[in-house]
């Protein structure tokens, strides 16, 4: 899964932005942040932030979603 790779990204990193496919981006989406779970359309971007914690401390539940950009709007 994608969590696997954030977990091995440098603490010398504060931003990131990732670039995938689905199924593995809502899979991801829905892993951080399940009370927003959805499926992604293509194109579509979200914004999900983290309280203070490194990459490695990443678990299921610890994503903040911020908001979701679709253009099929």
């Amino acid at each position: 899964m994608m969590v696997e790779k954030l977990c091995q990204i440098s603490t010398r990193l504060k931003n990131i932005f990732i670039v995938a496919h689905n199924p593995g981006v809502t899979q991801l989406l829905n892993f951080l942040c399940p009370n927003q779970a959805a499926h992604l359309d293509p194109a579509d971007i979200v914004h999900i932030e983290f309280n203070e914690i490194a990459w490695n401390e990443i678990t299921e539940d610890s994503g903040i979603f911020v908001r979701r950009v679709s253009f099929r709007d």
